[in-house]
């Protein structure tokens, strides 16, 4: 059902404060069409009441709250695999609802080289309560996160940080475990190097120029935490809601940032440092581990994601001596985050409209897939 005041199915448009929509029901693009369900919905975005993201640990307004519930809804159980056995087949096959499961809700310029990235029903469903987070939420939110902070710098003058996706660490593990000398092997710098060169461009002097580099860690495949470099201190930070000590994790990034250290030293310090300064930041083994205490504590299975982005959210906000959450917060994060996801593109177009960005180009010929269909004040969600 569709909330009242919005138009029901067929060719319309219609303007509220934020944005001008136009929808096209009809079957001339070669999809779906006449049938109520929209195949794609085209938008031009003229933000006079951009989207202002709140601390995530805040509840949403009812407004906002009951958009989230209506997409929850929609694509509750969207991420469930069943087993049906197959009597021609003699065994067992796994199903999936595809057409909700793989349903584009979210399509954002983030991937390598301004690449799309889709966050999709079956994404949703995850961010539902009870549910493990996917690589592709967490990405997602790093994004966010990485698009505010990059505000803050831009009219505070702050350091530069960097907010690394869910799967660029795996990469270092799977570099490592390489035989024949692993990281340090020349294939291993080699690789290194692309990964480093694309946090920071090597001509202003790489990643060690940083502040800070926040990563979000997939322990083995059942668990996340959240590790910190931070290169004006010279300390690892690790941030686990079930308190482990990532030891492992601190020295596989202190030994991939060892190899790229020895490209830089020798070099002129960058601008902005002293030779001692830039000297202490190459040193590595000046480096220590710290474990910041905190209350934030996971009682179940499957919130650690979002305690993931609940820790790299505070950190963003300077906030990481105390994080005021805790289990009972989840839920609230856990809409805080998505409702943040399905306006992600609100956020991003007004970074890159205020201080330009290589997103200002796609922005222009953006077209949202099916089920993305919602402004601040209308939600379509098709039956």
């Amino acid at each position: 059902p569709r909330p009242p005041g919005c138009f029901p199915p067929g060719d319309f448009a219609f303007r509220d404060d934020s944005c001008v929509f136009g929808f096209d029901d009809d079957d001339d693009d070669g999809g779906g069409g006449g049938d109520g369900v929209l195949p794609t919905a085209r938008f031009t975005v003229h933000s006079t009441a951009p989207h202002q993201h709140s601390n995530i640990t805040d509840s949403l307004e009812p407004e906002q709250a009951a958009e989230v519930e209506g997409v929850w809804s929609k694509f509750e159980g969207a991420s469930t695999q069943e087993k049906v056995w197959d009597e021609d087949k003699k065994r067992w096959e796994v199903l999936l609802d595809e057409e909700r499961a793989l349903a584009e809700v979210v399509t954002l310029p983030i991937g390598a080289g301004g690449s799309k990235v889709h966050l999709l029903g079956k994404h949703i469903d995850r961010l539902r309560p009870g549910n493990w987070l996917f690589d592709e939420s967490i990405t997602m939110y790093m994004k966010l996160l990485q698009t505010r902070f990059d505000k803050r710098k831009h009219l505070d003058g702050a350091e530069r940080w960097f907010f690394w996706n869910s799967i660029t660490f795996g990469n270092l593990e799977s570099i490592e475990a390489q035989p024949r000398g692993g990281l340090s092997s020349r294939v291993g710098k080699a690789k290194l190097t692309r990964i480093f060169d694309k946090v920071v461009d090597p001509s202003s002097g790489g990643v060690f120029v940083l502040g800070k580099l926040i990563i979000p860690v997939n322990d083995s495949g059942t668990h996340w935490t959240l590790l910190v470099a931070n290169f004006k201190n010279r300390s690892f930070q690790y941030y686990d809601s079930l308190r482990g000590d990532g030891k492992k994790w601190a020295a596989l990034l202190k030994s991939a940032l060892r190899q790229e250290a020895e490209r830089w030293k020798g070099r002129p310090a960058p601008e902005g440092f002293s030779d001692d300064e830039w000297e202490g930041r190459l040193d590595m083994e000046s480096w220590v581990d710290e474990y910041p205490k905190h209350g934030a504590f996971q009682k179940n299975g499957f919130d650690c994601g979002v305690f993931v982005c609940g820790f790299a959210s505070y950190i963003a906000k300077l906030m990481e001596t105390d994080f005021p959450f805790s289990q009972d917060d989840i839920n609230t994060m856990r809409a805080r985050i998505t409702y943040d996801l399905l306006h992600a593109m609100e956020e991003l177009s007004n970074s890159s409209q205020a201080h330009g960005s290589w997103l200002g180009p796609w922005l222009g010929q953006l077209t949202l897939p099916r089920w993305n269909l919602g402004s601040p004040l209308c939600l379509y969600i098709p039956k």
